[in-house]
């Protein structure tokens, strides 16, 4: 989802969101295979503080894929 599939679409998450959304990522693995034993409460912290921006981040990313999509629909051949 961050990388432009050539002339079909551009990227839906800039690098940034992806980075954001890795974190979370490699949370729920951590949580899903130790079964909540060994979280670490440091790394929850900073989770719940990055949240907010990366909703943010995450919404804004989705506008701006929205927007060129139909942009590139109207200025697509009928």
């Amino acid at each position: 989802m961050s990388l432009s599939i050539g002339d079909v679409r551009p990227p839906v998450i800039s690098p940034q969101t992806l980075g954001y959304l890795n974190e979370f990522r490699g949370f729920r693995h951590i949580f899903r295979n130790t079964y909540g034993f060994n979280l670490v409460g440091e790394r929850m912290e900073r989770l719940l503080r990055i949240l907010p921006v990366t909703i943010d981040s995450l919404a804004a990313d989705i506008d701006m894929f929205v927007s060129e999509m139909e942009s590139a629909l109207q200025d697509a051949p009928s």
